[in-house]
């Protein structure tokens, strides 16, 4: 016996563009998440080189580690803001803070410190290459 069904298409676009509706909730609960997970991250201390500062001695983060929080900027920093396009909900989780790229990415003197990327992986999630400024 065949079985047949039908797709409302309107109804779907409105599911999925409902800022109030499950599908929203479930972004904001997974990015929610990614957030929890990045600052913890951006918590834990290095394992790096010891440097002298303010009369203080701090461990920097290794290559390859999230960076460590030597005042705590870049991981308060970390917001999740929820936007609806022409594909419907979504969010998006990070820091606007000029380090924030600089040390997920490295530069010439300076080895990555990733944070986002191993907070997408921790979760399961992907991201499509966009980069926006929060």
């Amino acid at each position: 016996m065949a079985s047949r069904v039908t797709i409302d298409q309107v109804g779907l676009r409105e599911l999925f563009s409902d800022e109030t509706g499950p599908i929203a909730a479930a972004v904001e609960g997974a990015a929610v998440r990614a957030q929890e997970t990045m600052e913890r991250l951006l918590s834990q201390p290095g394992a790096g080189r010891e440097y002298l500062t303010h009369r203080t001695v701090e461990i920097a983060s290794a290559p390859g580690q999230p960076p460590a929080p030597f005042t705590g900027r870049l991981q308060g920093s970390v917001r999740v803001q929820m936007r609806t396009g022409a594909s419907g909900i979504y969010a998006l989780v990070g820091s606007d803070v000029p380090e924030a790229h600089l040390t997920e990415f490295g530069t010439v003197h300076m080895a990555p410190r990733p944070f986002v990327r191993p907070t997408i992986a921790s979760i399961g999630g992907r991201t499509f290459g966009v980069v926006e400024r929060l």
